[in-house]
């Protein structure tokens, strides 16, 4: 890849506890544009078209762009896709936030998680130091208050997602808090309670590489410079 990936996708599967790395394919980058594509394409070869959305067959992808982590601006997104509980169909939510610019510096475009966990836990990423710790403590706990903990427990640094006592107890209602923000609508709260995957701890040291860095300052200059001659909206 010339620019704006990691090449890397970080799979995990929360039943066998099995985590590795594969590449992204990059036929899928150049076909399937941005987090929304790739992680539908990567949903659809992962995933039995019958799963029920609350077993362990049900696949939950993160996926970023290719400018997440770069310094364009609105382009920071990330989309968190899986089987819906609420519509029995696709479900993609789009998050803004550190959390995505963060996986990228962590070097993962993406993640992928299959399987469910036999007690709750949640997942710690570092770089490229990836573990599965126990959550039993940060059960009925709401988000904010989990995400506290977690940070308490590996480092402020870390931007922190996690569900609360919705999620755990399977409303088909229920969001995934990415601090601030929220990937909200269609149940990705009760799929990620389903599994016993409580939070994602993410914290990355890396820059997102740029296939051509002084275009793109030009492009970001020329952009802010045509945003600051804006005039106001009138009677808005």
């Amino acid at each position: 890849m010339n620019g704006g990936y990691c090449g890397n996708i970080l799979e995990v599967n929360l039943s066998n506890h099995r985590i590795h790395t594969r590449k992204l394919d990059e036929n899928y980058a150049k076909n399937y544009i941005g987090g929304r594509g790739l992680g539908a394409r990567y949903l659809f070869d992962e995933q039995p078209e019958q799963a029920d959305p609350l077993s362990d067959k049900n696949t939950i992808i993160t996926m970023t762009g290719p400018f997440t982590g770069t310094t364009i601006p609105t382009c920071h997104r990330f989309m968190v896709i899986t089987k819906s509980p609420l519509t029995k169909k696709y479900l993609c939510c789009s998050c803004g936030g550190h959390f995505g610019a963060e996986l990228k510096f962590s070097g993962h475009d993406g993640i992928i998680i299959k399987g469910r966990s036999d007690r709750p836990a949640y997942i710690k990423i570092d770089d490229e130091d990836v573990e599965i710790s126990a959550a039993d403590h940060l059960v009925g706990k709401y988000s904010d208050e989990a995400q506290t903990m977690i940070q308490e427990e590996v480092g402020r640094d870390f931007r922190v997602a996690s569900i609360g006592p919705a999620g755990e107890k399977l409303v088909k209602i229920a969001c995934v808090q990415f601090g601030a923000r929220s990937a909200s609508r269609g149940g990705m709260g009760a799929v990620w309670g389903s599994k016993n995957l409580k939070a994602i701890a993410v914290r990355g040291t890396k820059e997102v590489q740029l296939a051509n860095a002084d275009a793109v300052r030009e492009y970001i200059k020329k952009t802010y410079s045509e945003l600051a001659n804006k005039q106001p909206f009138q009677n808005y």
